[in-house]
């Protein structure tokens, strides 16, 4: 996660104040609604987004990287000027 910068999402540790209960039921529901599923690698179970899922998701993560780029231009101009 580390590697590749997922602690900088504002998303990253959010259900940190959550039990581990509480975050399975909300899992659960999303599976039971269609935004994720249970993809096998081998024997590795893995939850991935479902195509009605990654939708809403990749909206967010675009508004994010927008919102990125926008501070980071923001900083360097700050700094140059």
């Amino acid at each position: 996660m580390l590697e590749l910068e997922l602690d900088k999402s504002p998303v990253y540790g959010y259900f940190q104040s959550e039990t581990i209960a509480a975050i399975t039921e909300k899992v659960d529901w999303m599976i039971e609604h269609d935004f994720l599923e249970i993809f096998y690698s081998d024997k590795l179970p893995m939850i991935v987004y479902t195509d009605r899922g990654w939708q809403i998701e990749a909206n967010q993560r675009a508004d994010e990287f927008l919102l990125a780029t926008i501070r980071r231009r923001n900083e360097w101009m700050i700094v140059k000027f």
